[in-house]
């Protein structure tokens, strides 16, 4: 997907290196070297409060956009529009049958860090029931809870930029995302 970003949609790399690198850094449409407010590529989406450029306080801007230093391998002099880029993430979904009786899902994000450390994040991992007696099922893990349209949906799926003002307050940044458990129980109506 990083790779389709590049030859598709002309994206730059929204991460920074030690400066070893022989890269000619150039503006695309995610990167940029300008820092005035008003000639920012994706200045309709930044908001009138954030700070041009803007902090990388992870706990202040995680969800906005603005114009974070560290772009096209450089540490200085290049500007990127989110804090945690898509462009800076790459995801693996595992799914299947354990047996005939339970399934499995895993989602494993690896990533750059604010640091530009490489971490692994396991997203979500449970297990589900496939069959059991009486319409019930359950699951068990890591998963994001049913609640809402957009909580049980990854970011990389969404069709807007930021997630809702609305889910953020309420829930935090990775939403109804924790370990538990949870049962169901679908009634079957006779027609």
């Amino acid at each position: 997907m990083h790779e389709l970003a590049h030859s598709f949609a002309d994206l730059g790399d929204e991460y920074s290196s030690d400066g070893t690198t022989d890269y000619t850094a150039s503006e695309h449409p995610n990167t940029t070297k300008e820092t005035r407010r008003n000639y920012v590529k994706w200045k309709a989406w930044i908001d009138s409060a954030t700070p041009i450029p803007t902090t990388t306080s992870y706990t202040n801007y995680a969800s906005c956009v603005g114009l974070f230093l560290g772009a096209n391998y450089q540490t200085t002099g290049w500007y990127r529009p989110k804090y945690t880029c898509r462009m800076r993430n790459a995801e693996v979904a595992l799914d299947g049958a354990v047996d005939p009786y339970f399934k499995g899902f895993a989602n494993l994000v690896f990533k750059l860090d604010k640091d530009n450390e490489t971490s692994t994040e396991l997203e979500e991992t449970y297990f589900q029931t496939a069959d059991l007696p009486g319409s019930f099922q359950i699951k068990g893990g890591q998963f994001n809870a049913n609640f809402g349209r957009i909580n049980t949906q990854h970011p990389h799926t969404w069709a807007f930029a930021d997630a809702p003002l609305v889910s953020t307050r309420m829930f935090g940044p990775d939403g109804l995302r924790s370990v538990g458990a949870q049962v169901s129980w679908l009634k079957v109506w006779q027609f």
